[in-house]
């Protein structure tokens, strides 16, 4: 899929076990959707409500997107 292609990557922060935080994108396919499209990826962590909360995000229709793409994922038996 993305083999010997370039990749834009963008680092936001670094989580409490050291794992860096960051989104991706190949010829302006958005790599995380991409995941979660194929079931390879879950939502996890994003918070949308409590804006106290470690994993809060203004990004709402992106959360959103990700939440119907795992929705179609799952009803079609992709990934995990």
């Amino acid at each position: 899929m993305f083999l010997n292609q370039t990749a834009h990557i963008t680092r936001y922060e670094t989580d409490k076990y050291g794992r860096t935080v960051a989104s991706g994108s190949s010829h302006g396919i958005d790599l995380g959707m991409k995941l979660v499209y194929l079931g390879l990826a879950r939502v996890a962590y994003f918070d949308v409500a409590n804006e106290r909360s470690p994993y809060y995000s203004t990004e709402f229709d992106y959360y959103k997107t990700l939440l119907e793409l795992q929705f179609e994922s799952a009803r079609a038996h992709r990934g995990f």
